[in-house]
Order: C-alpha cells, then structure tokens, then sequence
C-alpha cells in the first residue's frame, strides 16, 4: 500500500478511531488495520468488546491519494503519537512487504514502523441485522448523557454497568442505574418499529461511542441489532461504524419507580441550580466516612439543607424560593447522588416528590409534573435513595 493525505485530517480519524480501550493482554487489540482501495481507505480498531471504523474517500479536504492498494495492522499509540508530533501539512506512507515495514514521511521526518500480518486483526461480526431503526444524532446523545452519571463502576454487579434501551412504537428510553441512583430518558425514534426491542449497552463503550457523533439536528444515525451475535451496530453519516458487544444479563426490575411517583405525600418546587448549588456547598463540610450524610429539613415554613461533622465544622443554609407542600420531614441523604441528576436540568424549576424518609425520592422538570404522573414509563425523570439513619 501506498498513499499520501492531509496530516490534520488522518491524525483526527486515528484518534477518532482509537477510542477504542486498549487491552494490555492482547497485542492485536491494540492495533489498527488500515485498508487501502482504489479511491479510499478504512481505518479500525477492535478489541473483542466495541470496534470503530471510518472509511475515507478522495476529496480537497483530506487530499487523499492513493497510489498503490493494500493493508497494514499497526500499533495504535504509536501511529497516534508520531502523527500528533508530525508538521507537515501532508504525510506519505507506505508499506515495504519484504521487511514487514511501514513508513511514513512528512517533510524532513521518516519514520519506519514495524507491522504485523493483516490475518492476525481480529475479525468483526458480518451477522445479518435482525431488527434496526434511525434515530437522530443529537437525541441519541441526549440519551447517553441523561442517563450515563447513573451506570454502576462495580464489575461484580454486571447488568449494572451498562444502559438499557427498551425501543417501542416510535419511542425509545434508555434507563441506568447503581441501586442509590436512577435515571430515565426517553426521546423519539425518526421511524416507527413493528416489534418492540430492548438491549443494555456497556456504559464504558458508550463513552467512547457519543463523542463520535455529529451533533448536527439534521444527522441520523442506524442502529441495528443482531440477536444472534449479541452484537448492537451503529452506523453514522461521516462514514463511521461501530460495533458494540451487548449485555447477556438480566436487568433488575424497575417498577419501582411507579410506585415512587404515583404515593408521593410531600413535594418540593425548586430552581435546580439553586438546590445543586446549596448541595455542592453541603459537600465541603459532609463527613466522607458516612457517605456525606446531609440533611434536608422540610416543613411548610422552612426549608434547609444542613450537616454536622466533629472533624471539619458545620453547615446550615435556608433554601430561598422553596415552595414545600405536604408532610413534614427530615431526608437524610448523600448529596453527590442528586447533583449528578440536577447537572442534567439546568436553570430549570426542579419538582423533588416524597414518599416519607427512606423510600426513593423522584425528581424531575417541574414543566414536565403532568406528563410525569400520567406516562410514568416514558418521562424524563431521576431517583435517589436516601440513607438510613443509625
């Protein structure tokens, strides 16, 4: 193989395509197979878990030429790293057979790389899609990123690392949690399914894989699934595809959270910025020893978030613009895991619904209160559990 590019250009698609999470164990997952055809070439990396690829065809903005056809397999980080360090505005490479070489020009600079044989790559599903759909780039997104702070990092809990997608009609949710937090969004599919699907996605390959995707209104990505190879695939409108390994687990049930929106007996009305600002300010004196125990006092008159620790001092703040109906009482809760919710509402008016002390406490878009009651299974909602006092 022969080529020559814009230096930019290539850079950009290895770290696109690099995403990949290196596995120290196995050489070749963590190598990148280039393959060059008449008029464009594929870079991919795959590590058994989640591949990405790109294909680039001839245009001005790349200048891409092709000289001679062919394939090379590539250690990754070395490729990113000389590219990174390169000036040139454009870099030739190409591939000497006979010493299992690869080099690559740009200006004064040469450098010769050792490659492997292109057989060793390790081979990506080529199985039939069973059931597919489209789905807007940017809601997709919206997705991920409303529902990811909630995803377990504990391996011994599996189904808790990833995020599950239940796809309906024109409507698809996505849903995670650790068991403390719950998170639930749901958005609309650019067409209808006839048979309903549901997948769990590992939270690690989704954080690779949303960056990637053009966050243009107007750009779609497929998505489709293959039951048989456990496999979810993604393919975008710049020429990117991506394979992600899917969970074989059984997902918890969560009819929970019906229970916790439709026996609230307290709620509470108030600016999200204003209680995760007062939450964060919590934080700075919560003890660490006791998941950062913090109080929320509520009645009718008052309400206040506060917290005591021997070693650091105390705090107390009057939340201002609170508006509390119901039952009074005092929630005792670990700060941290509503203001990852809050984060996702913005300067929004948040509504935080109680059920007493220790059963789970919704809290959502207080625009969104009657959606919320009415269609508990497709609103855009969070969930925390508080803690139990000693």
């Amino acid at each position: 193989m022969k080529i020559n590019i814009n230096r930019e250009f290539f850079a950009q698609t290895i770290k696109d395509v690099n995403r990949v999470k290196k596995i120290a164990a196995y050489e070749r997952f963590n190598c990148i197979k280039i393959t060059v055809y008449e008029n464009s070439i594929n870079i991919i990396k795959n590590n058994g878990e989640l591949s990405i690829s790109k294909t680039i065809t001839s245009s001005k903005e790349n200048n891409l030429r092709v000289d001679e056809v062919g394939e090379t397999l590539i250690k990754a980080d070395f490729l990113n790293n000389i590219l990174n360090k390169l000036s040139g505005e454009n870099i030739g490479m190409a591939v000497d057979p006979n010493q299992n070489l690869l080099k690559i020009n740009s200006n004064k600079a040469h450098f010769k790389l050792a490659t492997l044989p292109s057989d060793h790559f390790f081979k990506i599903s080529q199985a039939p899609l069973e059931n597919s759909f489209k789905i807007k780039c940017n809601k997709l997104t919206e997705l991920v990123d409303n529902t990811l702070h909630c995803v377990s990092k504990e391996e011994s809990r599996p189904a808790l690392t990833g995020i599950k997608f239940i796809a309906k009609g024109n409507k698809i949710k996505a849903v995670a949690t650790d068991s403390i937090c719950f998170a639930q969004r749901t958005v609309e599919l650019d067409n209808s399914l006839s048979d309903p699907l549901e997948f769990l996605i590992p939270g690690n390959n989704l954080k690779q894989i949303i960056p990637l995707l053009n966050k243009d209104e107007s750009e779609t990505v497929n998505v489709g699934y293959t039951k048989k190879e456990n496999m979810i695939f993604f393919q975008t409108c710049n020429g990117i595809s991506i394979q992600s390994r899917l969970l074989e687990c059984c997902y918890p049930n969560t009819s929970f959270v019906d229970n916790a929106v439709k026996n609230v007996k307290s709620s509470l009305k108030i600016g999200a910025k204003t209680l995760h600002d007062v939450l964060v300010r919590s934080t700075l004196t919560a003890n660490k020893s006791q998941n950062q125990s913090t109080k929320i006092c509520l009645n009718e008159d008052n309400v206040k978030i506060c917290n005591d620790n021997n070693d650091i001092g105390s705090f107390d703040e009057k939340l201002d613009g609170a508006i509390f109906r119901g039952k009074p009482m005092t929630i005792l809760l670990n700060p941290s895991n509503m203001i990852k919710g809050l984060v996702k509402l913005g300067h929004s008016e948040v509504e935080i619904d109680f059920q007493n002390e220790t059963l789970p406490i919704v809290f959502f878009d207080a625009v969104e209160n009657i959606k919320v009651k009415k269609e508990v299974n497709n609103s855009n909602l969070n969930l925390t559990v508080p803690l139990r006092s000693n």
